[in-house]
């Protein structure tokens, strides 16, 4: 199976050189817990938002974004559990890094797990 970048650079989506950015970038990245729970789809985009609102809110003074999330039951301790242990494991995926740096957009990284998965 081809790698995620040689997809991208394949299609044209982006440069050798701005895959190679982004795996420098992804050596260094922490990614965040509500990234993770949207990547295992227990949150959507729009709940990560309204949990980071509430963060920032008085109520919320020094709570993390896991237990302000199960206190606004979005999700459970043990989603939280699990996000947090992909965070200790991971340095994230090289196609989120490519969206995230604006290399390539979400519809992109998408049509190229779909080639990836159907090269499997």
């Amino acid at each position: 199976m081809r790698k995620f970048g040689e997809i991208v650079v394949d299609e044209g989506f982006a440069t050798e050189e701005q895959i190679n950015s982004a795996l420098t970038y992804q050596k260094t990245s922490d990614i965040l817990v509500g990234k993770i729970l949207v990547d295992m789809r227990v949150l959507t985009h729009a709940q990560v938002e309204r949990v980071s609102n509430f963060l920032k809110t008085p109520d919320c003074k020094g709570k993390r974004f896991g237990e302000a999330a199960v206190f606004l039951g979005a999700c459970t301790e043990d989603d939280v559990a699990r996000a947090i242990e992909v965070q200790r494991t991971s340095k994230g995926m090289l196609g989120d890094l490519l969206v995230a740096l604006g290399y390539i957009t979400e519809r992109q990284r998408q049509d190229i797990v779909r080639i990836q998965m159907e090269e499997a």
